[in-house]
């Protein structure tokens, strides 16, 4: 579970415009998970993320399940990823 945390967290930060998704995640070596999974799971929820977040509204899942409500949109658009 810590690569969806480690993954979240890097959205979190590269959505602020703080650095790029390379540079946040190889320019630091204490990540838990291996540089390129990380890369590979950041790359491809950033790429679908507008795509994901309308499945997630057009769904209606938010009314439904509380839990998913409570998660971080960075969070949560990475478990719909799965």
């Amino acid at each position: 579970m810590s690569l969806y945390h480690e993954a979240a967290g890097i959205l979190d930060t590269v959505n602020k415009g703080k650095t790029s998704l390379k540079a946040e995640i190889f320019g630091k070596k204490t990540w838990k998970t291996d540089g390129k999974t990380l890369f590979a799971l950041t790359s491809e929820a950033a790429k679908w993320s507008s795509v994901l977040a309308e499945v997630v509204e057009k769904s209606g899942i938010l009314k439904l399940e509380k839990q998913v409500r409570s998660i971080a949109n960075s969070r949560r658009l990475l478990l719909f990823l799965d």
